[in-house]
């Protein structure tokens, strides 16, 4: 047990002990599974030239995916619905939310396309499906690491373990849509709440309607993980770029939709 003195008051850091004794643990079992031969070969689906990467912000109803069809990108979450709206489709989901995993993992099973499932949601997986999957772990690094597949650096957001992945198969540039950066849905970041409506914060309102859990964002978490990213990015020489229809996020430099997909021709030449 960890006791340290903080002025006159005794501070017990019980929950800084145990959340370390539960990564340790939870990283043990990582290594010592199939799953971080599985992460690098599913690191194969991408390659290192420019990628899209599509977040499910309310934008995303207006922006032209099917003009990036040319590009490899990642989808996130429950991206499948959007499908019956576009030709455009990933080539490599990625989702970390445990409530998504819980009720969408037919959906990802069906639609045939290569899954990445965060470790800890392997729970969440009924028995049948859970091979189905390739998990990658989730550790409280910092920065992104040197081996994607001995964790990704956890953050607030799906949005940032997605960008581990194209950094780690060299993309460049990277490409983001969708990434709103504004929730009307108002409370304590991570707070557990059940919709009562239909969702406004998504571009589908049936994404979390009436009836699903689903966990309040933490957007300054996300925007201190996204500047990590975009630091580690042009340490290397390569670039983020935020595509998004009237995002909010300050964090990576702005392109229109026009930009975006004339700067990724150029590159793919």
């Amino acid at each position: 047990m960890l006791l340290y003195f903080k002025g006159n008051g005794l501070m017990l850091s019980i929950k800084s002990f145990f959340r370390h004794c539960y990564y340790s643990a939870d990283k043990y079992m990582y290594i010592n599974s199939d799953q971080p031969g599985r992460v690098k070969n599913l690191l194969k689906c991408l390659k290192p030239e420019p990628l899209l990467i599509v977040c499910n912000g309310p934008s995303l109803n207006n922006t032209p995916l099917e003009r990036f069809n040319f590009l490899q990108s990642i989808g996130l979450n429950k991206i499948h619905l959007i499908f019956d709206k576009t030709t455009w489709r990933p080539d490599l989901v990625l989702c970390t939310n445990p409530f998504v995993v819980e009720n969408w993992q037919d959906t990802f099973i069906s639609s045939g396309i290569p899954t990445g499932l965060v470790w800890k949601t392997r729970h969440k997986v009924r028995q049948e499906n859970r091979n189905k999957f390739t998990y990658f772990l989730h550790r409280l690094l910092g920065h992104f690491g040197d081996d994607i597949s001995s964790g990704l650096d956890a953050g607030a957001t799906v949005t940032y373990a997605a960008l581990q992945f194209a950094y780690h198969a060299g993309a460049d540039p990277v490409i983001i849509v969708g990434l709103d950066h504004k929730f009307e849905t108002q409370g304590k970041p991570h707070k557990l709440i059940t919709s009562k409506s239909a969702d406004s914060n998504h571009f589908d309102p049936a994404y979390f309607g009436p009836g699903i859990k689903w966990q309040l964002p933490d957007l300054k978490a996300s925007e201190l993980a996204f500047q990590i990213a975009r630091e580690t990015f042009e340490k290397d020489n390569r670039n983020i770029y935020d595509a998004t229809i009237n995002g909010n996020l300050k964090v990576f430099d702005k392109l229109s939709i026009d930009e975006a997909v004339d700067l990724c021709r150029r590159y793919k030449k």
